[in-house]
């Protein structure tokens, strides 16, 4: 009898896997681990620097407070795909992969 691997999500889990009329906890994968936060022009006017897993992509993020402004308060937390190919900028409070 083949045994066939679903994914779903069970009532006692976030994230799970269907094994024949059964929930398991599905296996926590770090995508950000051996990464370091990424340099760019965002680290002048960000703080709180954090990569994240994405559940979505499968994929890290670099999440930030940022300012809107240069005298407004780190307001806004945003955050951005990585690895991003040019600067990660902070753009009236988002972070941006390139330039504004």
């Amino acid at each position: 009898m083949k045994k066939y691997i679903f994914l779903t999500i069970c009532p006692y889990f976030a994230s799970a896997i269907f094994v024949i009329n059964s929930c398991v906890p599905a296996v926590a994968i770090d995508h950000c681990a051996g990464l370091s936060i990424p340099p760019g022009s965002y680290q002048q006017s960000c703080v709180n620097l954090k990569l994240k897993n994405n559940g979505w992509t499968m994929g890290c993020d670099l999440e930030a407070q940022c300012r809107r402004g240069t005298t407004q308060p780190y307001d806004t937390v945003s955050r951005v795909a990585i690895p991003c190919s040019g600067d990660i900028a902070n753009c009236i409070g988002v972070l941006t992969c390139g330039s504004c």
